[in-house]
């Protein structure tokens, strides 16, 4: 199909028109078939993962078959799980994030794909969920190919292997635990303290800190319990050095663009309803993104209530939570003065190889109103960052190298950090490593040169005197 055909029934779907009221020539792209339309419907709702009850594809398909056809597709397309529908998938299909992704990861073995066939955040999300990497993958692949004459019982095989519960640690206190649908059978074993647990959460969804740890993960790892990340409209959201993120390959669906154009949008002075403005997007879309970030550990909230005792007034926190260090980014406002204001942002693809720096004064400046920071914004191309990757300068160094090329930018309080894996780059190497380590050098010097140095703002440069 023409793709503006194609986008033109797009916006009809999306506005949830329905066939009788479908203007003729909009049926024409469907050839004026009402199941050509049912079809385009259905498969744009799972191809984007729409909620059922609150989208015209509710009146194409049964709620039941509608998501388990969204759940086989995405799984078998190696889509991320979606966890905006964690309330309706476990009530309708009890299914789990873990379940899914054990799926998922049994189907990529047994059709014996390579790990890199896993998108990048489909990756990561099985790290955390499964403790499978490329390592345990390629491992547990050799030990089903070493067992050569079970063959025959490829799946029982591979799935023994795999582990048999979730080896996700902990969530954040402020992350939201709700009850999932349980049998008699589920509940008849468990202890005490987990009957009252679920009991609490009959009443409605709770944060974890309100909840006893260690009651909370084990329940999550029975499945009897799912978390989900609450984002708020007004919520500043940062980004720190990315740890544990995959660098396989990307797949292009919807929710991974969004998902790219977030990375590289995200501003910690920036609430998520002004970035879903900036980026000209629904901000439920924007914030399911957020969500997925802090839970895989891509990002920060910075808004969120501390996690504070004071045994005078009391606390609605659980005292098992009292070991949670829980380290915030500090919030930085555009009134507060920040020192060697000086951050990084990856050039766009057309432009050239190179570097330059912007003429922004790394001071503050008092206007008379408000007190302003400005800062000086340092410019990099992708080769840059390849170099700093390939170049096995340093683990830590490469942690921010893979922060500067998927998010295309480094904060400016990681700064120092950065600079200090730099400053461990030795000046001797042997061929192609010495060339990595000669950009990597210059670039410290560069960096820290631009920290020092003072620039003249435009205003002041519009104050000169023309030179005759």
């Amino acid at each position: 199909m023409n793709p503006e055909k194609e986008r033109e029934l797009e916006r009809y779907v999306v506005s949830q028109c329905t066939w009788e009221n479908l203007p003729q020539h909009i049926r024409a792209n469907v050839e004026h078939n009402p199941k050509r339309w049912r079809a385009f419907v259905i498969a744009y709702s799972v191809q984007h993962q729409l909620p059922w009850r609150t989208t015209l594809v509710r009146t194409m398909i049964d709620e039941k078959a509608y998501y388990e056809e969204l759940l086989q597709k995405s799984r078998l397309s190696l889509l991320l799980f979606p966890y905006h529908l964690s309330d309706v998938l476990d009530k309708v299909c009890h299914i789990t994030p873990f379940k899914y992704y054990h799926e998922m990861m049994l189907d990529v073995m047994i059709s014996e794909r390579s790990y890199d066939a896993l998108p990048n955040f489909t990756a990561a999300d099985c790290v955390r969920l499964l403790s499978i990497g490329r390592n345990e993958f390629i491992d547990i692949m050799n030990r089903f190919r070493a067992k050569g004459w079970l063959l025959k019982k490829r799946r029982a095989t591979i799935r023994s292997m795999l582990p048999p519960q979730t080896t996700f640690q902990e969530p954040d206190y402020w992350w939201e635990v709700a009850a999932c649908t349980a049998t008699e059978d589920d509940l008849r074993n468990l202890p005490e303290q987990e009957h009252q647990v679920l009991q609490q959460l009959s009443t409605g969804v709770k944060a974890a800190g309100e909840l006893d740890k260690a009651t909370v993960v084990s329940l999550y790892k029975k499945e009897l319990v799912y978390i989900t990340v609450p984002v708020n409209n007004t919520d500043h959201i940062a980004v720190p050095p990315l740890e544990n993120f995959v660098m396989n390959r990307v797949l292009g669906d919807y929710f991974e663009n969004l998902l790219y154009n977030v990375f590289v949008s995200i501003n910690e002075r920036t609430t998520v309803a002004q970035l879903a403005e900036v980026l000209q997007t629904d901000v439920e879309n924007v914030k399911q993104a957020v969500s997925l970030y802090i839970m895989l550990g891509f990002a920060k909230n910075k808004s969120v209530e501390p996690l504070t005792f004071d045994a005078s007034k009391g606390s609605k926190w659980h005292p098992s939570w009292l070991s949670h260090q829980h380290q915030l980014p500090q919030q930085h406002s555009e009134t507060e003065s920040t020192p060697d204001p000086v951050s990084a942002a990856k050039l766009p693809s057309d432009q050239p190889s190179g570097v330059s720096s912007t003429t922004l004064q790394p001071t503050v400046i008092d206007d008379g109103t408000e007190q302003r920071i400005k800062r000086i914004g340092f410019f990099f191309d992708s080769t840059l960052t390849a170099f700093l990757m390939m170049g096995n300068l340093g683990s830590g160094l490469k942690m921010h190298a893979v922060t500067m090329f998927e998010v295309g930018k480094l904060a400016n309080e990681v700064m120092d950090d950065f600079l200090a894996e730099l400053n461990k780059v030795k000046q001797t190497a042997e061929g192609d490593a010495q060339r990595y380590a000669d950009h990597a050098i210059i670039l410290r010097e560069t960096l820290g040169f631009l920290r020092k140095i003072s620039l003249p703002d435009c205003e002041g440069l519009g104050r000169l005197s023309p030179y005759h």
